[in-house]
C-alpha cells in the first residue's frame, strides 16, 4: 500500500505524456519563412506551363488553358483586339498576356521573346548600352517657380494658361543643349491637392530638382517632397529660387532643409545646391551642369530599340479618344499597335 501513491503519480505522468505526444502529432510543423524570391519559384514551379505560338486561335488557346472559351474571348477583346470567330488568329504576345492574365506560365517558341517578363542584362552588356537621358523631377510647393524654371528650359510660357498660374497635371519634355546633351524633364503639381501626382513623380524619376523659394522658404508640399525623396531614394539637387532680388539669403533656406535630413554640400552635406532667378535664367546653366555630372555619375544607359518598358505619370479622360495615357520610355521603344500591360490593366497602343 506504501507504493500505490507512487504508482498513481506514474500512471498520472503518463497520461500527460500521452496528452502532450498527441497535441505534438496535431500540431501544423512550423515552416520556415520564405523569402520573395524563394515564394516567387515555388508559385513558378507549381504554375500550369501553356505552351504558345504565333498565330494560335482563340480556340486552342482555351482548349490548351482549360478556360471557357468566352473567358479567353474576353481577355483577347481587353488587349484590344476584335475577333470575329473564334478561329481568330492571336500575336505571340497578345497569347502571352492571355496566359498570365488566367494565372498560368506563357512557354515562349524557341528564340523568341518575352514581353512580359521585362529585359535585363549583364554588367558587360549593360556598358555596351548606349547613354540615355536622365529622367528630372521638379518639384517644390506651389508657386515657388517650378513652372517658370521650366518656361525658360523650353522656352515658352504655359504657367498663364494654367488654372490660376497653377500646375494641375503632370508634363514631361525633352531638351538638349549642344554641351550638356539631352535631359528629360517632368513638371509636377505644387498645390496640395496633387499628392498623388507628386508621388507618382517621385518615383518615376532619376533626379528631383527640389525648388524652394528664397523668401518663403521651406513650406509644406516641400517637406513632403523631402519625404518622397527620401523614400524613393532618389538623388536631389536643391534650387533656390528668386535668387536675384534683394535681401534674398539662400543660407537660410539651405538650414532649413538640414533640419529636416537635407544637407547641403556647403554646410558639410552631400545635397548640391544652387541659387538661380527662374523668372531670369540666372544660374540655370549652373543647375543643369549639376544635373548632367549627376547623370553621368549614375551611368544611365538603355537600348533604344526593341520591347518598350516605360512608367506611367498620368492618365486622362478625353471624349473623342477615350483614354490617354502620357508615360516615359525607360527601355526600348513603344510603337502603335503594341499591347501594352499597366498593373491589372491592358490595352494596344491606337496613337
Amino acid at each position: 500500500s506504501l507504493s500505490s501513491p507512487a504508482r498513481m503519480e506514474s500512471s498520472s505522468e503518463k497520461k500527460e505524456t500521452q496528452a502532450q505526444e498527441k497535441k505534438e502529432r496535431q500540431a501544423p510543423t512550423p515552416q520556415p519563412k520564405k523569402s520573395a524570391l524563394q515564394a516567387k519559384k515555388i508559385r513558378s514551379a507549381t504554375m500550369a506551363k501553356i505552351a504558345i505560338s504565333d498565330g494560335m486561335t482563340i480556340k486552342a488557346l482555351a482548349d490548351s488553358m482549360g478556360v471557357r472559351l468566352v473567358d479567353c474571348i474576353k481577355s483577347v477583346i481587353r488587349l484590344g483586339e476584335a475577333p470575329k470567330t473564334i478561329e481568330h488568329e492571336l500575336e505571340l504576345t497578345t497569347a502571352e498576356l492571355v496566359v498570365v492574365e488566367h494565372g498560368m506560365e506563357p512557354v515562349m517558341p524557341e528564340g523568341s521573346v518575352s514581353h512580359q517578363l521585362g529585359r535585363h542584362f549583364t554588367d558587360e552588356q549593360y556598358s555596351d548600352l548606349p547613354p540615355r537621358a536622365p529622367i528630372v523631377t521638379i518639384m517644390g510647393h506651389v508657386d515657388h517657380g517650378k513652372t517658370t524654371l521650366l518656361d525658360f528650359f523650353r522656352s515658352s510660357s504655359i504657367a498663364a494658361g494654367e488654372a490660376g498660374g497653377i500646375t494641375q497635371t503632370i508634363a514631361a519634355f525633352e531638351v538638349e543643349r549642344p554641351e550638356l546633351g539631352r535631359i528629360t524633364f517632368v513638371d509636377t503639381p505644387g498645390h496640395m491637392a496633387f499628392k498623388a501626382m507628386r508621388e507618382r513623380g517621385a518615383k518615376a524619376t532619376d533626379i528631383v530638382v527640389l525648388v524652394v523659394d528664397v523668401f518663403d522658404g521651406v513650406m509644406p508640399q516641400t517637406l513632403e517632397v523631402v519625404q518622397h525623396t527620401q523614400a524613393a531614394k532618389v538623388p536631389v539637387v536643391i534650387a533656390v529660387n528668386k535668387c536675384d532680388l534683394p535681401g534674398a539669403d539662400p543660407r537660410r533656406v539651405l538650414e532649413q532643409l538640414a533640419e529636416h535630413g537635407l544637407v547641403a554640400e556647403d554646410m558639410g552635406g552631400d545635397v548640391q545646391a544652387v541659387p538661380i532667378s527662374a523668372l531670369k535664367g540666372q544660374g540655370t546653366d549652373k543647375l543643369e551642369e549639376c544635373i548632367q555630372l549627376m547623370a553621368e555619375m549614375m551611368e544611365l544607359r538603355a537600348p533604344s530599340d526593341g520591347p518598350g518598358e516605360a512608367v506611367v505619370v498620368e492618365v486622362t479622360k478625353d471624349k473623342a479618344l477615350g483614354s490617354l495615357t502620357s508615360i516615359i520610355v525607360q527601355v526600348g521603344e513603344i510603337k502603335v499597335g503594341d499591347v501594352v500591360v499597366a498593373g491589372k490593366q491592358s490595352g494596344r497602343v491606337r496613337a
